[in-house]
């Protein structure tokens, strides 16, 4: 992630007037992707999970012993992880001449490091690396090894990734329209979206793509829902309806984004609430005429997606070494800064992908 190299005070630099001493920022999502499915702690580096597979065995009786070939089959899967880092480089010096100086300790030996407002800082600051990690990571992180080397004697086309040092660090990027010889991400930054962020690990959009590739799983036609043409009561029911009962009969999450989950209130309200009450229990939104076994879970970590996911909780599963490392800053006093950093392990994977029912939308 990038690191902060000193706190840009340009916008307050020459503040003058009357201002509130109360300090605003950002409003972020936070790790709302850790409570929405199941996570695995204290992972080092990966988890081995094998899948039984049992195939139709039972025949009529012969008095025969016959034992059907590949009757067993153990599938290895793993959950990985991958390690992530949030450096931070604060110089309490650069707050001087602002209105903020007035947050920093007496004194003017450079040695006196107290941080104006440290503890509103540090806590934005996690603030920020949560919702990185739930809006761009989740499900929209990208496997690194995706990435090639940036060589400035090649041409890129739109959606070419590539590598590069921008500032002494190693960025990730996605040509976003075609590249010329020697436009890189220094100097033509316009032609490259930066996804150093997304590359931390791959999320399920990826972890599904790769499925879908591998015929591991397939997608159930339904269109983009617009409750125009593709109405969202009849799309969620069918993609309920899709998954094997046996799941259905104990119950499973509909994974969506904000943007589905509200046509789907749409649709309900005009079809639904006004002759009778939607099937609604506190804050758990179920699908109606799903006996109460399908609730229906708009994500902010699948921000911008039109992608609907049903499956068990159980099955999407998140892993790490321990989640308080997101809460965890570690400090180097220099001589005239301090030097702070995060790090810790993340990963994200889908148990079975036989317990899964996707749309055709991504």
């Amino acid at each position: 992630m990038p690191p902060i190299n000193s706190a840009d005070l340009s916008a307050i630099a020459n503040y003058a007037g009357k201002y509130e001493k109360r300090l605003f920022a950002t409003l972020f999502n936070s790790m709302d992707v850790l409570k929405d499915i199941t996570l695995i702690p204290n992972l080092k580096s990966k988890l081995q999970m094998t899948k039984l597979k049992v195939t139709d065995g039972p025949r009529p009786y012969t008095g025969d012993y016959n034992a059907k070939s590949g009757d067993l089959q153990f599938l290895p899967h793993a959950l990985e992880v991958d390690r992530w880092q949030r450096d931070v480089n604060i110089h309490p010096d650069d707050f001087r001449g602002t209105f903020l100086e007035e947050y920093m300790g007496s004194g003017s030996n450079p040695n006196n490091k107290k941080i104006p407002f440290a503890q509103y800082v540090w806590k934005k600051v996690i603030g920020r690396l949560a919702a990185d990690i739930n809006d761009r990571v989740a499900f929209h992180g990208l496997k690194k090894s995706t990435f090639a080397a940036y060589n400035s004697a090649n041409t890129y086309v739109s959606g070419d990734r590539v590598y590069a040092t921008v500032n002494n660090q190693v960025r990730y990027f996605i040509a976003n329209q075609a590249v010329a010889a020697g436009e890189s991400p220094s100097t033509t930054p316009a032609k490259w979206d930066d996804k150093t962020v997304e590359a931390i690990t791959p999320g399920f959009k990826q972890l599904i793509s790769d499925a879908i590739t591998a015929s591991s799983i397939s997608e159930v036609a339904i269109g983009t829902i617009d409750n125009s043409t593709v109405f969202a009561y009849a799309a969620f029911t069918a993609l309920w309806r899709s998954l094997p009962e046996a799941y259905r009969k104990n119950g499973a999450t509909i994974y969506c984004s904000f943007t589905d989950a509200e046509l789907l209130m749409d649709d309900l309200e005009d079809k639904v609430a006004k002759f009778t009450r939607m099937d609604v229990s506190g804050e758990i939104f179920y699908l109606p005429k799903t006996y109460r076994k399908a609730i229906i879970k708009p994500c902010t970590w699948m921000n911008n997606s039109r992608r609907i996911i049903v499956t068990p909780k159980a099955n999407l599963l998140a892993g790490t070494d321990k989640q308080s490392d997101l809460n965890t800053i570690s400090t180097i006093e220099q001589h005239y800064h301090i030097e702070a950093s995060m790090s810790g392990l993340l990963g994200f994977q889908v148990r079975d992908w036989d317990a899964m029912v996707i749309n055709d939308q991504a």
